[in-house]
């Protein structure tokens, strides 16, 4: 059975709409208790104790992943499990790479020449911000063409070329 693609479509915002609101409540203070739980042993056991742990408002990234992996349809169950707490392992070591590129940028020099610290987040939290949707796209890869191709029927895959010169189909 094919899901209607607009109920996917709707699934998805009504899903956004309400953990975004979990987030807004509780959800970022309880992620930034467990973040800092995970971070700080992490910053001394590679020698950088002086990193301050400080809560960053992208850490939300976590709920488009969470989302797109929840609504997209055919996922198997084993799939859709591996695939989240990979995904989600991914974007917490996202966070923490922030967090120690938002440590060293403003210390960042080379030759006397110091690196616009701005450029260099700004690069960092693009990349931060579009991670959940690369790895959704990864991980449902064969998911989302299908989707993608019942939403806009006209990126769909056109009908093979014919094989030979005189037009036949194989």
């Amino acid at each position: 059975m094919t899901r209607n693609p607009y109920l996917i479509a709707l699934e998805l915002v009504v899903l956004s709409v309400g953990l975004s609101w979990l987030w807004l409540g509780e959800g970022k203070y309880v992620y930034a208790q467990f973040f800092g739980s995970v971070a700080r042993p992490f910053f001394d056991f590679i020698g950088k104790p002086d990193v301050v742990i400080a809560f960053r408002d992208r850490f939300i990234n976590l709920i488009p992943f969470v989302v797109l992996m929840a609504v997209t349809p055919g996922l198997g169950i084993r799939r859709r499990t591996l695939g989240t707490l990979v995904g989600l392992f991914v974007i917490v070591c996202g966070h923490l790479a922030i967090t120690w590129l938002a440590h060293i940028t403003p210390r960042m020099t080379t030759g006397g020449f110091t690196m616009n610290a701005f450029t260099i987040r700004l690069a960092a939290m693009l990349f931060s911000d579009s991670l959940p949707f690369l790895l959704w796209a990864a991980i449902a890869a064969r998911q989302a063409r299908g989707l993608a191709g019942r939403l806009f029927p006209e990126l769909a895959a056109p009908t093979p070329a014919p094989d030979d010169r005189d037009g036949r189909q194989p």
